[in-house]
């Protein structure tokens, strides 16, 4: 884009990740190619280089009017790349960059004063500046050859291009080093820099100010063997080279066919990005930390992190926390300890004082800091380490050497692939310790291995033509099924595939019921068939329910999970989200809602609770699915608003049966059955629960000729709308956590709102990314309209809404920039219902979309001013780069309030706030009464709410941008999506977007609380407000101290030491507690007689009789498991996990034959020849015990 000869004012918009940069850009009418000492650049003109490639002028941040002199890529104007005064902004267009008279470059204003300076010494008055086409600023001796005097590579900003290098000297330790950005709109020094650490070790860092933050692992000679995605020098283009004069510096690629960049931003990720020429746009490819595991030391020395585990951190073997209460809270910093001392360093050791120490390897992992390297070969390095006692660990990597670490182990990270080797220095008995005893949860049946047919993996691979596609019949949570055909196989044998070794359990069910459904298979099925599989999975159900020896919901209910045999006899499969129920037990409620849309009953899914009826209504679904042959996604005609519950309620109605049964099962014989398997299934998918039939019920209606079946009533699900249902058909939806919201007819897509172009129900309006949408919805159980934003990938969770008060009654509704240039929305009768009410007199202004989710109101012909956004009227939501702020001066909020209702987003009593007292704190209000607060901030958390850790950590944050106003900010990830939603019951409840198993999880909540609100009086009067006291008179008060407590609310803060401020408060009757602002414990100044009040042999007597109770109970639960155990150990049986350990080559990787949502399966080998599958249940899976075993039973 050219400014030459136009000077209008000129805007871009450019997005990349971690910084967006705004720049204002006027007038470019002068261009130069170099500055000397007669002649300067002034603000607006530019310094260009001589292929015309990068651009050196004045630009101004977005929101700012400061003005900065910085560098560009001609053709990517808005992203900045060095910059020289960052601390030192000019405040107007006086600028001026010149020779100064002592011959360097300067940057001044119109007072002549100084802003920057390359500040080199020099004596020479004829130094030109010149910008070269690598991007490199140089100052260079015009008499002198052209020798460079000074040069920008050398003093970096944030960003580094081809050609760059960061160093470090050896010798006297000086450094280039890249800084970030202190935000988006300011280049001033931010807390992130980036260098190299030459070390023992060439590595990379990120620093935050004075402490590391992430760090690149070591260097090889091909690549940081810490950046799992890097491969080599040659396809990277990265390298390490030491000049023999003191400086190691790292240089990027810059001999490519494509132009990088490395980025820092404000946030501390190190962020790569290429031009992407036909795009014309910044391309991200690789950043860091990609996640908490890649935050230095995240848990502590000794502690190893995986971010697919949960939790992400854990001691290495014979290791224990050293903290462990604070390590089960989350805590990680403080590490781990030795759980035994090694024979080394330990005297007269019993047992073992003979045996020596030996090494554990630990595979695939990034290697700790501060190692130290030997010029020994392989074979000589663990005896090198073994013969040092402060040789704790050892490593060896071929392009560096023998490494070895003798102080903490810290920053370990546990990758999935590739890796290095790390052998660890234990006690011999560490090596050899047993570990309980295990028995094989995924495999009951195998004392009966003899009965199960077994088949090599070439006869499987060939009955499934190498595992072709075409004989693939679905995808479950563990993996894909294939159909096989082997004529050994029983057609009674009836488990699901597992995968042993070479050789695999087979299932025999040749089809999967969801098959029947697409529209090439319907013609298989006929009435006869489809009441066989109708009746069939009723029993199923009745089994479930009924007959086992467990009650079991299965929950997820639908197509895809009934399996059919060649007599279409039909089979439920999939028990991975079922739930035990107890013989008494009717319901159960969860917070984690699992199961496909289309299927799961209403009160599970707005609710949570679910029952035998949750079932019921899935089967109803089913049902209905099988006799219309039609899935309960699919759309009837393009014009249709009705689901297949809807549409099959309409018909009933209309008594118009006929025209929904498929025509494949339609005969006149049989009309009349069909007919009443409808009004059953009508009657499974009924509103409320209690109004649907028991299976025994249904069974009853669907075998007997003379049971008199009910009147079905209002079903839930009824109106089936377009483009969500559009988008569950091609993703095959399935929720977890669900709002209850409803999106309608996404149809017509627009990228902004103008004075010529409004948006009409039912279009939207998309961001730049196509992250966010706004448009039309009604909440559930509503036929009202309203105006609202969601992710493009969550449709059903809306997260700001505009007409909160004021509902469409009818689709009319439009969205449209009034004559006085807001934003409004308005019926069909032009009423304005809701309005941005900016103060703002221009009619070309635009609404806008941005990818950030703010919806905003920009002035077009004023350098696309913000006039108003969205981002400072929240409403029930706040997600990343939103403030929840109060204005110390004016009092002026920007506040969250809660829905009325789930179907009902108008204002109710419930809100959020700062509160920037005397110490910041964020409250829930209901009305004007306190509901809930976070306790005090003290520069790194909110010391109320127990799971907070760190601002680097958790990633809240409040600042005081000295214009007085105090925000609260929430964490921002660039590979996570948050939202912080206070629910309308007042619920604060943090849920990030699970990108694996889509769906929002939540990490964090404050449920409510009980209703105490009377509160407590003191015993014991204080002896200072009591005159001639008895007993106690002339004993003086004390402090209870009272430890890990969420602080209480109104405190006053003081100077005074700790001593001294609890003197202060015992001689100050009107203090009654105090606290130091960097723990969590209070001090309650109470009367002596509460210090000691004589009820100790009460205490004693007290303590006895419990403790004799608990020792009689523990012994009667000790006795009860060891019954059970026995039972146990005589039906399953047991190996121990040393034996399973070798059976598998330590869980070798090689060994691992395929992961599920459970956790991996392993092949093994008995020492009896027998071979063995082991399931091995993962931490992250987050499922319990008896989901684990049911999942394996099915």
């Amino acid at each position: 884009m050219k400014y030459f000869g136009d000077n209008s004012a000129s805007t871009n918009f450019l997005f990349d990740k971690g910084k967006v940069v705004f720049l204002s850009n006027e007038g470019f009418c002068t261009e130069i190619d170099s500055i000397t000492s007669t002649l300067s650049l002034r603000d607006p003109g530019i310094l260009s280089s001589p292929g015309g490639v990068l651009k050196l002028g004045f630009f101004s941040p977005l929101n700012s009017s400061n003005r900065y002199v910085g560098i560009w890529y001609n053709f990517s104007e808005t992203i900045v790349i060095w910059v020289a005064n960052r601390d030192k902004p000019l405040r107007d267009s006086s600028g001026v960059v010149k020779i100064s008279g002592d011959g360097n470059v300067v940057v001044m204003n119109g007072e002549e004063e100084i802003l920057w300076s390359s500040n080199v010494s020099t004596s020479q008055v004829n130094s030109i500046a010149l910008l070269q086409d690598s991007g490199n600023f140089v100052l260079v001796d015009h008499l002198n050859n052209g020798s460079t005097i000074w040069q920008s590579f050398e003093h970096p900003s944030d960003s580094i291009v081809p050609k760059m290098s960061i160093s470090e000297n050896t010798r006297t330790g000086e450094r280039v080093e890249v800084k970030s950005w202190r935000s988006p709109w300011d280049p001033n020094f931010g807390n992130f820099s980036l260098g190299m650490n030459s070390g023992f070790i060439p590595q990379v860092y990120i620093w935050k100010g004075s402490q590391p933050y992430w760090r690149s692992g070591q260097w090889n000679g091909q690549i940081f063997i810490g950046v799992q995605d890097m491969y080599s020098v040659s396809s990277d283009g990265f390298n390490v080279v030491n000049n023999r004069e003191g400086t190691v510096y790292l240089t990027g690629p810059g001999d490519f066919d494509f132009l990088t960049k490395f980025v820092l931003d404000w946030k501390g990720n190190l962020v790569q990005s290429y031009w992407d020429v036909n795009e014309t746009t910044w391309k991200i490819i690789w950043s860091a930390p990609n996640n908490d595991c890649e935050v230095y030391g995240m848990c502590g020395p000794f502690g190893s992190c995986n971010h697919l585990e949960s939790p992400i951190c854990s001691c290495l073997k014979g290791f224990e926390p050293k903290h462990r209460e604070e390590w089960e809270k989350g805590n990680w910093a403080s590490g781990c300890l030795r759980r035994k001392g090694l024979q080394c360093e330990v005297r007269n050791n019993s047992g073992d004082s003979s045996k020596e120490d030996g090494f554990l390897k630990i595979g695939s992992i990034k290697l700790p800091d501060f190692a130290e390297r030997s010029s020994t070969r392989e074979d000589q390095c663990r005896s090198q380490c073994l013969g040092n006692c402060s040789c704790i660990a050892y490593a060896y990597d071929s392009g560096i050497g023998c490494m070895s670490w003798n102080n903490n182990l810290i920053d370990i990270q546990q990758f999935q692939s590739r890796g290095e080797d790390l052998y660890i220095r234990m006690a011999h008995s560490e090596l050899g310790v047993k570990r309980k005893k295990i028995n094989l949860l995924g495999d009951r049946s195998a004392v009966h291995m003899e009965e199960l047919p077994v088949f090599s993996l070439d006869t499987l691979a060939n009955a499934t033509s190498q595992f072709h596609e075409d004989k693939k019949l679905g995808q479950g949570g563990f993996g894909p099924v294939y159909m096989v055909q082997l004529s050994s196989l029983s057609t009674t044998f009836q488990i699901s595939v597992a995968e042993i070794a070479d050789s695999f359990k087979v299932n025999p069910s040749p089809f999967i019921f969801d098959k029947h459904l697409d529209e090439g298979h319907r013609g298989i099925l006929d009435w006869r068939k489809c009441s066989t599989i109708i009746e069939g999975v009723g029993r199923g159900l009745l089994y479930l329910h009924r007959d086992s020896r467990l009650k079991i919901i299965h929950r997820d209910l639908k197509p895809s999970n009934i399996l059919l045999d060649n007599d279409f006899n039909p089979k439920i499969s999939d028990f991975g989200m079922a739930r035990i129920f107890g013989s008494d037990q009717d319901q159960a409620d969860t917070r984690r809602v699992v199961g496909t849309y289309g299927y799961m009953a209403p009160e599970y899914a707005m609710k949570g609770r679910f029952s035998e009826k949750s079932d019921i209504f899935s089967f109803g679904v089913l049902v209905l699915e099988i006799i219309s042959g039609r899935k309960s996604t699919s759309s009837w005609n393009e014009t249709s608003s009705f689901s297949l519950i809807g549409y099959a309620w309409m018909l009933w109605k209309e008594q118009d049966l006929s025209t929904f049964i498929d025509p494949f099962i339609l005969n006149p014989s049989s009309e009349m059955e069909i007919k009443k398997c409808i009004q059953i299934g009508l009657l499974c998918v009924q509103e409320f629960a209690e109004d649907r039939p028991s299976i025994s019920s249904v069974l009853a209606m669907l075998t007997s000729e003379t049971t008199s079946i009910p009147t079905p009533s209002q079903p839930a699900f009824t109106e089936r709308h377009d483009c969500i249902f559009k988008m569950c058909n091609e993703t095959n939806c399935t929720l977890n956590n669900i709002s209850i919201t409803n999106i309608t007819g996404l149809c017509s897509e627009v990228d902004n709102i103008t004075s010529t172009q409004s948006l009409r129900d039912p279009g939207i309006l998309s961001s730049p990314g196509g992250v966010f949408k706004l448009g039309f919805f009604s909440p559930q159980n509503s036929t009202n309209r309203y105006v609202g934003i969601w992710y493009n990938f969550s449709v059903t969770t809306v997260i700001w809404v505009a007409n909160r008060g004021k509902p469409l009654r009818d689709y009319s509704g439009v969205v449209k920039i009034s004559r006085g240039g807001n934003i409004v929305i308005t019926n069909g009768e032009e009423e304005i219902l809701w309005s941005s009410n900016g103060s703002t007199s221009q009619v070309n202004s635009n609404g806008l979309l941005q990818d950030s989710g703010n919806f905003v109101l920009v002035d077009h012909r004023d350098n696309m001013t913000t006039i108003w956004q969205r981002f400072e009227h929240p409403s029930d939501s706040t997600i990343p780069r939103m403030r929840i702020s109060e204005n110390t001066r004016t009092g002026e909020m920007v506040e969250a309030r809660s829905w009325r209702s789930p179907s009902d987003p108008n204002i109710v009593d419930f809100s959020l706030r700062m509160n920037a007292g005397v110490f910041s704190q964020v409250y829930i209000w209901k009305g004007r009464r306190l509901y809930w607060h976070t306790g005090l901030w003290n520069g790194q958390i909110f010391i109320g709410v127990q799971n907070m850790y760190s601002v680097v950590s958790d990633g809240f944050e409040v600042v005081n941008d000295r214009e007085g106003v105090v925000y609260f900010t929430g964490p921002v990830r660039d590979n996570l999506f948050r939202k912080l939603v206070l629910d309308w019951i007042g619920n604060f409840v943090q849920s990030i977007w699970d990108v694996n198993e889509t769906n929002w999880k939540i990490i964090w909540e404050e449920w409510e609380k009980g209703n105490w609100t009377s509160g407590c009086i003191r015993r014991s009067a204080l002896q200072c407000q009591v005159k001639n006291n008895t007993a106690y008179s002339s004993k003086e008060d004390g402090f209870i101290k009272m430890e890990l407590m969420k602080l209480p609310d109104f405190a006053e803060t003081s100077s005074t030491t700790e001593d001294l401020y609890r003197i202060q408060c015992l001689r100050n009757c009107s203090c009654i507690g105090s606290f130091k602002s960097s723990g969590n414990d209070l001090y309650i100044h109470v009367a002596h007689s509460e210090l000691d009040n004589g009820n100790d042999i009460k205490k004693i007597v007290i303590t006895a009789i419990v403790g004799s109770l608990t020792l009689c109970v523990c012994l009667f639960l000790y006795y009860t498991m060891v019954i059970r155990r026995r039972v146990n150990m005589e039906e399953l049986p047991v190996f121990s996990i040393d034996t399973i350990a070798n059976a598998t080559f330590q869980f070798n990787e090689d060994n691992k034959l395929g992961q599920g949502g459970f956790g991996p399966v392993y092949k093994g080998k008995l020492q009896d020849g027998k071979e063995i599958a082991v399931k091995r249940l993962s931490k992250a899976s987050k499922q319990g015990l008896e989901e684990f075993k049911i999942e394996d039973d099915s």
